[in-house]
């Protein structure tokens, strides 16, 4: 039974206690003692309707606390963790590109490493093979093999200049192989001069260009795996 209810039946019995039952009370009497039980009954209802009235407020107030804590804990957690995904997924994006772009960095320069070598190699090619003409046409053999050691000079000369390039090569066997193009080259002709000086048989020229295809063909397969 609730608080009013029971304060209710306390103010019935006290008007019932209060005010005289008999006949032969005077009005005065009477409006005295229904005042008094009036007032008694006043006394004992009221404070339990605003106990009532503030335990409700009390309750009330908790619960819109408690509801705006959970809203606001709920907010910033959903919140957080929609902005770590968000930060996650663009870190993630971030890392593939840095990596896309280094990929493409590190292909284009060694592009350019082969290239540049390949242009040097071709530039030697065209020296060395207007001197091997020259040579051949000689009119002795002391011209002959003069031009024959130019010749030398010249695949020195080119093999110098593609030094800087081919030694930062990432690739080992690339650089065995350009290397290997300018020694060959500059070994046939050395060995061609002291053939002609010395009366003996000249070196076979028949692997000179198989240097070069070696070195075009691990070219090729180094491009290729760089572009993967």
């Amino acid at each position: 039974m609730d608080a009013d209810r029971v304060s209710y039946l306390k103010c019935v019995r006290i008007v019932r206690r209060s005010v005289p039952s008999h006949l032969g009370a005077t009005a005065t009497k009477l409006t005295r003692s229904f005042a008094e039980a009036e007032w008694e009954a006043r006394a004992r209802l009221l404070p339990a309707r605003r106990v009532t009235s503030m335990i409700t407020a009390a309750i009330s107030a908790g619960a819109v606390l408690i509801s705006s804590a959970a809203a606001a804990w709920i907010t910033h957690y959903f919140t957080g963790r929609t902005e770590r995904r968000r930060q996650e997924h663009a870190d993630i994006q971030e890392a593939a590109k840095r990596e896309h772009e280094a990929r493409l960095s590190h292909e284009q320069r060694i592009r350019e490493q082969v290239i540049a070598t390949s242009t040097t190699i071709s530039k030697m090619l065209q020296d060395f093979r207007a001197k091997i003409g020259e040579a051949t046409e000689a009119a002795d053999t002391l011209a002959a093999t003069l031009l024959y050691d130019e010749c030398s000079a010249i695949v020195r000369r080119h093999h110098d200049d593609a030094l800087p390039v081919i030694e930062v090569m990432p690739d080992l066997e690339l650089r065995r192989r350009a290397n290997a193009v300018f020694e060959s080259y500059g070994g046939w002709a050395e060995g061609t001069a002291e053939a002609l000086s010395n009366l003996t048989t000249r070196p076979d020229a028949a692997g000179l260009d198989g240097t070069r295809e070696q070195y075009y063909e691990r070219a090729r397969r180094v491009i290729r795996e760089a572009s993967d």
